[in-house]
C-alpha cells in the first residue's frame, strides 16, 4: 500500500493548486498505475467481497481460523527454490554471471551483481562455500578495483566478507580519496570536499555503502 498511499498526496496537491498541467503530466499517470496495481491485487474473497492477496498490515499479522497465516506466497517460494540453478564457477575460475558460460565483453565492468550471494546476500560464506568464495575473489580481481563510488563501497564490503582486510582497506582509501569537482569522473570514484562520492550523477548508496 506504500505506492497508493503516496499517490493520495498527488491528488491532494492537485486539489489544492488546481494545476491541470501537473494533473495531466505528473499525477494522473501515477494515479492510474497505482489504481491498476490495486485492481490486480484484489481477489474475490469472503461473502463475495474483494480482498487483497497476499494480505498485509505493517508490523502486524493475523491467525486464520485453521491456525495458519497467509502462507500462499511462502508455499510458492518453497516450491520454486529447488528449481533455481545453483551458483556455478566459470572456466576462468570466476562466478558465472549468466546461466551459460558466456565470454565477458567488458572485463572491467563496474557492476558485480552476480556476487550478491556473498554480500548483501547470505548464500555464500568462507565457512560454508569456500570454493565459491575463491571464485568470488577471482571475479573481483578480474573486474578490477576501479569504479564509481557505489561500486567501490560494494567491493569493499565483498573483500571484507572474504576476510581480506588489506584489500578492503585499499578500497576504503580509494573511496575517500579527495578529487577535484571540476574533474570529470567516470570510473575512478573518490570523494568531493562536501563528502559526496564522485560519480555523475551523485548516488547516495556510495556513501551509505
Amino acid at each position: 500500500m506504500g505506492g497508493p498511499w503516496l499517490a493520495t498526496h498527488l491528488w491532494e496537491h492537485y486539489s489544492f493548486t488546481l494545476d491541470k498541467q501537473f494533473l495531466e503530466k505528473t499525477a494522473y499517470p501515477l494515479l492510474e498505475g497505482s489504481a491498476s496495481f490495486l485492481l490486480d491485487w484484489l481477489i474475490e474473497g469472503h461473502r463475495e467481497y474483494l480482498e487483497t492477496n497476499p494480505s498485509t498490515s505493517p508490523e502486524h499479522y493475523f491467525i486464520a481460523p485453521d491456525g495458519k497465516s497467509d502462507t500462499n506466497v511462502v508455499q510458492r517460494i518453497k516450491k520454486a527454490l529447488p528449481n533455481l540453478p545453483p551458483v556455478k564457477v566459470a572456466r576462468d575460475g570466476t562466478i558465472m554471471e549468466w546461466a551459460q558460460d558466456f565470454q565477458d565483453p567488458e572485463v572491467h565492468h563496474r557492476h558485480v551483481s552476480h556476487l550478491f550471494g556473498l554480500y548483501p546476500g547470505h548464500s555464500m560464506s568462507l565457512e560454508q562455500t569456500p570454493d565459491l568464495c575463491k571464485a568470488v575473489a577471482n571475479s573481483l580481481y578480474k573486474r578490477g578495483d576501479e569504479g564509481p563510488g557505489w561500486s567501490t563501497s560494494w567491493k569493499m564490503a565483498l573483500w571484507a566478507h572474504l576476510h581480506n582486510s588489506e584489500h578492503a582497506y585499499k578500497m576504503i582509501l580509494q573511496l575517500i580519496t579527495l578529487v577535484d569537482p571540476k574533474h570529470e569522473v567516470s570510473r575512478e570514484g573518490g570523494l568531493y570536499s562536501n563528502l559526496f562520492t564522485a560519480h555523475p550523477p551523485f548516488q547516495i548508496d556510495a556513501n551509505f555503502g
